[in-house]
């Protein structure tokens, strides 16, 4: 699936962007790579809900929640979002300039009849990669256990994140450990939108010929014999696996784009079904802009991949799902 469109204006705004230091001109330049969306009623957007920790919960164990219409059919799908920034940094608040990044795809998935929760998690150095796993692990399973009093399946849930938080969805997705240290099913997930992902394969050397830091990876997921299998979503990988939807620009480092079509090379080759959307001239930062713009390519497709994507029966395991849900 490839488009054909121009856009190195917009990575020129982009830059002039990130080099003002005016208000305005910020606003002003956002505003022509991206597409506010209206805020939802407040029954609607929930904001600050703890999916651990109860309501001690710190602000890194919350969630926001946004909600489709109620004359939606009761039953929607849900998409848990996860943000980047290197697992050292961000929020599900971000704002540039003003302009929820975040929160905008939330209410345009929610405008489409599906549910969308956009979490926080803990940042490196003050946890480790595993615990940031867990906390993701940890608001699949909220969202599973709360989402039917809102009118969602608790049976279609999806994940999706950019950068850090891709990884982070697809390692959930894949490894054994995760979801049933938080009780869930392997078959909890029922599709995975990894966008402008990294850190798939940490051992794939041709990934490092193409640019990659080793040592960038080596201090966010070092520190054990075999760190590069073991924080490697692909390791775990099986025919098992739930489908995905693969989302990348061919302006991004080309480690990155390394990492993303070894991702889906290797889904193919086990059987898991994968679709590819490569955006041409789109950058790692300008392609989270653009994630809700309805006129781009990304919403459409996730909106599609969500509603075409057969979930398993709520609660059923298949053989080899439980396999790998019991290893």
């Amino acid at each position: 699936m490839r488009l054909v469109r121009r856009l190195p204006p917009l990575a020129l705004v982009v830059g002039i962007l990130i080099l003002s230091a005016c208000a305005p001109a910020q606003r002003a330049l956002v505003r022509t790579v991206f597409a506010p969306a209206e805020p939802l009623p407040a029954s609607r957007e929930l904001h600050d809900l703890p999916y651990t920790g109860g309501e001690d919960a710190i602000d890194k164990h919350r969630l926001d929640l946004f909600l489709p219409s109620p004359e939606t059919p009761v039953g929607w799908p849900t998409v848990v979002f996860v943000h980047g920034g290197g697992w050292t940094e961000g929020d599900r608040n971000l704002t540039v300039a003003g302009y929820e990044i975040y929160g905008n795809l939330g209410r345009r998935l929610a405008e489409r009849g599906v549910g969308a929760a956009v979490i926080s998690y803990r940042l490196q150095p003050a946890v480790g990669w595993r615990e940031q796993v867990d906390d993701v692990a940890q608001s699949v399973a909220w969202v599973h256990t709360s989402i039917a009093a809102h009118g969602g399946d608790a049976g279609r849930l999806f994940l999706s994140g950019h950068s850090a938080g891709a990884q982070l969805v697809t390692y959930v997705s894949l490894a054994p450990w995760p979801l049933a240290a938080a009780g869930l099913e392997p078959t909890t997930i029922c599709g995975v939108a990894p966008i402008s992902g990294v850190g798939f394969a940490l051992a794939d050397e041709a990934t490092y010929a193409a640019g990659a830091d080793r040592s960038y990876y080596r201090r966010r997921f070092g520190g054990t014999e075999g760190w590069q299998g073991e924080a490697s979503a692909i390791t775990y990988l099986e025919s098992a696996a739930p489908p995905f939807l693969i989302v990348y620009g061919d302006a991004e480092w080309a480690s990155l784009q390394r990492q993303n079509a070894l991702l889906d090379a290797m889904l193919r080759q086990v059987g898991v079904a994968s679709r590819l959307l490569v955006l041409p001239n789109v950058s790692h930062r300008l392609i989270i802009a653009q994630a809700s713009d309805p006129g781009e390519p990304i919403l459409p497709a996730l909106v599609d991949f969500v509603r075409t994507t057969e979930c398993a029966p709520h609660g059923a395991l298949g053989a080899a799902a439980a396999k790998r849900g019991g290893d």
